[in-house]
């Protein structure tokens, strides 16, 4: 009898921790469970906000290109605001001018997803050259030769006879011409505006001078007086704003971006990005260039018969998209707007809203107002002399929707 009682006195003493036990185990587990739960309840709703923030940016560029294909000039806005009813789109937009480029600015409640991107066209396949002034002519000289189709409205190229400038037996043409009935002309536009305001506003500048040298590092943004890289210096995306600048040395600016009154980029450097001068820029670099660049110039009118504005590219080599808006510009102005010396290999566009000194190679597509060269203080227009020009459907670049030549609406982030 006194051990059944001892037994059944253990079986009550183990029920009890073994019961607390099960109970504690099951908490841990519905804890668990509940956490899990929980875990997931705020990564789908997080993932939700992030789709609907997504969903906000791709709503504004949307918005922005609906408005840009009703305008006819560029279009610019600040400051707009949009939630729809359900609050499932909602974002703020700026539309604005840096550079040459227009910037689309998005916000939206999940800041990750805000944005910045340049809008512009990319052009379809263009005509090897196209002469935009309605009286151009063209007459090869030298060595002188395009390969591909030519848009201009009188289409007539010719090999110069002229005994100063004759054609050599190098210089050809192979390709057709494009008249006046032609579709492309309808697509054709130069707006200069956004650009000269954008200037206009960065009148003053601090007074004081920027100088990297050796091995200094730059990144943000530098406003001065005069801007200086040279020796091994680099930069990653900084921002220049400064009244002349100069890049020399082996400096690296890359995927920068630069504005100033009087530029010049030389030696070994090696630049990308975006560098647009109001008045002149000078491009002189010994090594090819393994970024893709895009070198643009405004250029002003500055008296009656006036005007300041010079590009000139005297050694280039490799992908750019050389742009010349010239604001106020028309051909009764004397003088050669863009100069694209006999040591410049180019793939890429080519695009002067002026009169063009051709004598390197561009691969890809040239428009220009017209041609001209300077001989011994002679101005001599229609002549293309030396240079060449190769049509490449392949060469893809975003053209600011300042210089409209055609093509589709798009976008890239900076």
């Amino acid at each position: 009898m006194t051990a059944n009682r001892s037994s059944f006195g253990n079986k009550r003493g183990i029920a009890l921790p073994l019961t607390l036990g099960i109970l504690f185990i099951l908490g841990l587990l519905i804890n668990s469970f509940y956490w899990i739960v929980s875990a997931e309840r705020h990564e789908v709703a997080r993932r939700f906000e992030r789709t609907k923030s997504q969903f906000s940016v791709l709503s504004a560029l949307e918005y922005a290109f609906f408005q840009t294909r009703q305008q006819e000039e560029p279009w610019r806005a600040s400051d707009l605001h949009y939630a729809s009813l359900d609050s499932s789109v909602v974002f703020s937009l700026n539309s604005e001018q840096e550079g040459a480029f227009g910037l689309l600015k998005v916000t939206t409640p999940f800041q990750r997803d805000s944005a910045v991107f340049r809008v512009g066209y990319l052009p379809g396949n263009l005509p090897a050259l196209t002469l935009l002034d309605p009286n151009a002519t063209v007459a090869l000289a030298g060595d002188a030769s395009i390969t591909g189709n030519v848009a201009m409205r009188n289409p007539q190229i010719n090999l110069s006879y002229h005994y100063k400038m004759p054609a050599s037996a190098l210089a050809e043409f192979w390709g057709d011409t494009i008249g006046e009935t032609a579709p492309i002309w309808d697509s054709i536009a130069v707006f200069p505006e956004p650009s000269r305001k954008f200037f206009e506003s960065m009148q003053t500048y601090p007074d004081k001078d920027c100088i990297f040298d050796a091995r200094d590092t730059l990144n943000g943004d530098y406003f001065c007086r005069n801007f200086l890289m040279q020796g091994d210096s680099y930069c990653n995306g900084c921002r220049v704003f400064s009244e002349s600048m100069e890049i020399r040395g082996r400096a690296f600016f890359k995927n920068g971006f630069a504005v100033a009154h009087l530029i010049t980029v030389s030696e070994e450097s090696q630049i990308s990005g975006h560098i647009m001068a109001r008045d002149t820029l000078n491009v002189v670099l010994e090594e090819p260039q393994t970024g893709e660049m895009v070198y643009a110039v405004l250029g002003r009118k500055t008296g009656p018969v006036e005007y300041a504005g010079l590009m000139n590219v005297e050694k280039f080599r490799g992908k750019a998209l050389i742009l010349y808006l010239g604001d106020e510009w028309d051909s009764s102005l004397p003088g050669i707007s863009a100069i694209l010396g006999d040591k410049t290999e180019i793939e890429g566009f080519v695009f002067i809203h002026g009169s063009l000194d051709l004598k390197g190679k561009v691969r890809g597509s040239v428009a220009a107002s017209h041609f001209a060269f300077e001989d011994s203080g002679i101005l001599w227009l229609g002549y293309l002399k030396d240079g060449q020009i190769v049509s490449d459907t392949g060469v893809s670049f975003l053209v600011p929707d300042g210089f409209r030549m055609g093509g589709e609406l798009s976008y890239e982030y900076r």
